[in-house]
């Protein structure tokens, strides 16, 4: 009789049930040892892996170091329930804390109305806000229970034994003690939305034939009524655990006793033969030569034989009924990528379903199959896809609706420095948007050098300094750009520095000068240096001192420098003393006005950047500092591959990250410094690429689904653009979807921009205020 029929028995139908009557654990102790009937136990958290990145041959090495591992006697059970819930509170409550964090008003402003976002698209949307766990359960009979109980040493020795063969698969196996199995197992059953002062309680529950409503959710379940038809594979489970829904997945494995059975498959082969000399047939053949397989897989590779029993139980709210059906049609057609295995909806045994789905206890009418043990990994739920860092400080969804946190200055990474690459329009610059308004909760400096205007709504929206570069509005820099220092090593880098940029000036034809040449540059900027006070224009003054030299050298100096002089075009921007103005959080320089002034953009490059770097030094790691280069980096990998290869090595030491980014990853490797990019660049986002994949593949050594997933990026302009991530060893598909302010702030469309500036020009209310007016407008045009 089945718990269903109990409950009818018993209460009528429909009555409320208290669920911990059906629980068989009779005891928990306080080390966490479990204990029912003849049999003890312990119960474990696992982390999972994401098997979609692998390739065949690493998938096969897999397959073969868990067969070997995956080994049961007949009196041993392994219970593991993945559990897939859609952390709607917890999440909101992270996020408002993370928001709350930012001193910048507009910063914050940004953080809520991503979060907003996010909140009304998943509510129109499939739940997409996913955190996984993985508990495994392991069961021994025993008829010595009550004398095991007493041996603390031979419990703590077994359970320390069956940890290690769980490690042994890759992961980090967490034993659990009495207060945090009792958690795991009310975090098994509590509805969605359970608060934490519910998770401590036991729910209400209502028991139909075919579903179960546990306070306001309703649970119904699929098992497995057949197995694959032909083979299994390593990850094909994969399909079930990564579908977008709050699920849980149960599998039960008991090992066999192999005598029996290999007994039984004996004397049905020898059967099946004589039926084949009597009367041969196809069909008699095929069952000859599977038992013949079988027979021989068990001799000659030490198989072991399991029962399998796998159950797939989904919860929803009664209000989101739409998609508890639409799941689980969904999880009935992953039958085909289980090699049709076949999933089949319960009726009369939906609450026998429901306790296969709690850690530790167990259903009893579920069907259950005999496999090898080389078929039987296949259907581990161990897989799952990465969910990024633990404290996320800026969050995105992957394709399959996860949600992935991503934490810029964990402090795990070998550096904080980003590599951003994507062909024109594949939705960089939106990306590198959202990554720096969503970091405001850690109060950074943000200085951005870039060519394309793309950051300049964020910079005046989060109140920082825009710095239009057009030489038609005139703008003042000095090369000379920071004041002596007394710190010898600091003095020393300015100095260089300093050099680069009048090396920078003085280049023909991207052709430096002589070496003799050259010596006679630095010494005469030496000299100005040591003075006690520069003049008022130093490169004109340089010129005067190289002509009163007179010598071949110094003539042939004085006019590589005279276009930098006062009285001429480029020298009325640059040949000044003062030093540069940076005490602003927030800076973006827009190189856009120089595009037609390519030795002038150059040289100015350099300035900002190296005076960027000076300040980042000088801030001693009191906050963390952003430093972006939006195709910027081309002309100075060209022509200063130590200054970049300088700053991306040694940033990190300054509590700072470089984003680099660049259309064609091919203008970082053919640089001096591109193996230094590559390397240090602990983060990498690849949008959708074009040209030969061998410029991307071999670059970031990828193999071949690595390259099939950059190929397979997708983008729609203004909806969303899908990212190849790689952080560490760590490697994701995101998909960013920009909320209205994230879109609003990084459009660049002439059509958007001039519809901005129709409405952003009216009125004496500041600029933020003007654009949430104007979305807001925007979202009621939009709703009606």
């Amino acid at each position: 009789m089945n718990y269903f029929s109990k409950m009818l028995k018993k209460s009528g139908p429909k009555k409320e049930a208290v669920l911990s009557d059906f629980l068989e654990i009779q005891n928990i102790s306080e080390e966490g040892f479990l204990f029912k009937r003849n049999q003890y136990g312990f119960m474990f958290v696992l982390d999972g892996i994401d098997i979609s990145f692998f390739s065949s041959e690493k998938q096969s090495q897999l397959n073969r170091e868990w067969r070997g591992l995956l080994r049961l006697e007949p009196s041993e059970e392994l219970h593991l329930v993945f559990r897939k819930r859609v952390a709607f509170s917890d999440w909101i409550e992270k996020q408002l804390n993370q928001a709350f964090l930012g001193k910048n008003k507009y910063g914050r402003r940004i953080l809520m109305e991503r979060l907003a976002f996010q909140v009304e698209k998943m509510s129109r949307d499939q739940p997409g806000l996913i955190n996984q766990k993985i508990i495994a359960t392991y069961w021994k009979s025993t008829d010595h229970l009550n004398k095991l109980r007493q041996n603390h040493e031979t419990l703590l020795e077994s359970r320390n034994l069956i940890r290690e063969q769980l490690t042994a698969f890759g992961f980090r196996a967490e034993c659990l003690n009495r207060e945090r199995i009792k958690s795991e197992i009310h975090a098994s059953i509590q509805p969605l939305e359970a608060s934490e002062c519910q998770i401590k309680t036991w729910p209400k529950l209502e028991i139909d034939p075919d579903r179960i409503k546990i306070d306001t959710d309703y649970f119904k379940a699929l098992e497995m009524v057949s197995l694959p038809e032909n083979e299994t594979h390593l990850g094909m489970i994969q399909s079930l655990s990564s579908m977008p829904y709050p699920l849980d997945i149960s599998l039960r494995l008991r090992g066999l006793d192999q005598k029996p059975i290999v007994n039984h498959l004996e004397r049905k082969r020898n059967l099946i033969r004589g039926k084949m000399h009597q009367r041969p047939s196809a069909d008699l053949t095929s069952q000859f030569d599977q038992i013949e397989s079988i027979l021989k897989n068990l001799a000659d590779r030490a198989e072991s034989l399991f029962k399998v029993s796998l159950v797939c139980g989904l919860r929803f709210p009664a209000n989101l009924s739409i998609f508890q059906k639409k799941a689980i049609s969904s999880l009935r057609r992953s039958g085909s990528q289980l090699d049709f295995a076949e999933l089949e909806e319960t009726t009369i045994s939906t609450f026998d379903s429901f306790l296969e789905c709690i850690p530790g206890s167990q259903g009893k009418n579920i069907k259950d199959h005999t496999i090898l043990g080389s078929n039987a990994i296949h259907f581990l739920p161990f897989f799952r896809p990465s969910r990024g860092d633990p404290n996320p400080i800026s969050t995105f969804e992957t394709r399959d609706k996860s949600l992935y946190g991503i934490d810029p200055v964990n402090p795990k990474l070998a550096n904080f420095n980003w590599l951003v690459s994507g062909t024109s329009g594949s939705g960089k610059s939106f990306f590198v948007n959202s990554l720096l308004g969503q970091s405001t909760s850690i109060d950074p400096n943000i200085f951005i050098v870039d060519i394309g205007g793309s950051y300049n709504k964020l910079t005046q929206f989060l109140g920082g300094k825009l710095v239009s570069l057009d030489p038609s509005q005139g703008f003042r820099l000095s090369p000379f750009f920071l004041s002596k220092n007394s710190d010898s090593h600091s003095e020393k880098l300015r100095r260089q520095h300093i050099q680069n940029i009048f090396l920078e000036m003085t280049r023909e034809q991207g052709t430096l000068p002589s070496i003799e040449v050259r010596e006679l540059l630095f010494d005469q900027i030496d000299e100005l240096l040591d003075a006690s006070r520069l003049p008022s224009h130093p490169i004109t003054h340089m010129v005067n001192q190289l002509k009163t030299i007179n010598t071949e050298n110094s003539i042939y100096l004085s006019l590589l420098l005279k276009p930098w002089c006062k009285d001429q075009f480029y020298g009325q921007f640059l040949d000044h003393k003062e030093s540069f103005n940076l005490k602003d959080q927030i800076i973006t320089f827009d190189l856009k006005g120089l595009n037609d002034f390519n030795d002038l953009a150059r040289v100015v490059q350099l300035i900002i950047c190296s005076s960027l770097w000076s300040k980042v030094r000088e801030a001693k790691r009191r906050r963390f500092s952003w430093i972006v280069l939006d195709e910027v980096a081309f002309s100075l990998l060209k022509t200063q591959p130590d200054f970049v290869d300088e700053l991306i090595s040694t940033i990190r030491k300054y509590y700072g990250g470089v984003v680099i980014i660049v259309q064609d990853l091919e203008k970082i490797t053919s640089s001096l410094a591109g193996s230094s990019i590559l390397q240090n660049t602990q983060t990498k986002a690849i949008l959708q690429q074009r040209g030969d994949p061998r410029n991307y593949q071999e670059a970031l050594s990828l193999n071949s689904i690595d390259r099939w997933a950059i190929e397979s990026l997708k983008r729609e302009k203004g909806a969303y653009s899908d990212i190849f991530l790689i952080r560490d060893d760590d490697k994701v598909l995101i998909r960013y979807t920009p909320c209205p302010l994230e879109y609003w702030l990084a459009t660049t469309s002439p059509h958007d921009v001039s519809k901005l500036q129709s409405i952003l020009t009216k009125g004496h209310s500041p600029f933020q205020e003007k654009l949430l007016h104007f979305i807001k407008t925007k979202k009621k045009e939009l709703s009606l």
